[in-house]
């Protein structure tokens, strides 16, 4: 299963040093490189540890891919950041299972463009054992 990710999901799991939890649900994940200059470079030159997690990961099973679409012109037409509109476009013309995306207004856009869609915050209620390995609520990291 191919899946494209925008930058929260990316964040959130790299931020508990679990982005293998990732890649166990969604196997191949390919990211635009507007998420990669928000969470890998931005994230290492603030270094951030999920950063340096993703990189790590790219080339293994994260891959980074642009779109064909002017995703430009596409966040002015739908009020969404350049990453979230890259990572629509590039799964609507990669025709991808599942778009990983956080932000309303992007997961909205994306239904919109007929794009299949999943709030990862979804994945953390049902697995937050896992996730947490009993340490406490997401409060515990500062993100949740």
């Amino acid at each position: 299963m191919i899946t494209v990710s925008d930058s929260t999901p990316l964040i959130h799991f790299g931020t508990i040093k679990r982005l293998d939890l990732l890649r166990s649900m969604y196997g191949q994940v390919v990211i635009t490189k507007a998420v990669h200059r928000e969470v890998v470079t931005e994230g290492i030159a603030l270094g951030k540890t999920d950063a340096f997690l993703v990189e790590k990961a790219i080339g293994d099973w994260i891959e980074v891919a642009n779109p064909e679409g002017d995703a430009g012109e596409f966040c002015s037409q739908h009020g969404i950041h350049i990453g979230e509109a890259e990572s629509i476009l590039i799964a609507r013309e990669l025709n991808v299972n599942l778009l990983l995306i956080n932000e309303r207004d992007g997961r909205r856009t994306a239904k919109n463009a007929g794009v299949k869609v999943r709030d990862n915050w979804r994945d953390f209620r049902l697995h937050r054992e896992t996730y947490f390995d009993g340490r406490g609520s997401g409060r515990d990291i500062g993100h949740f």
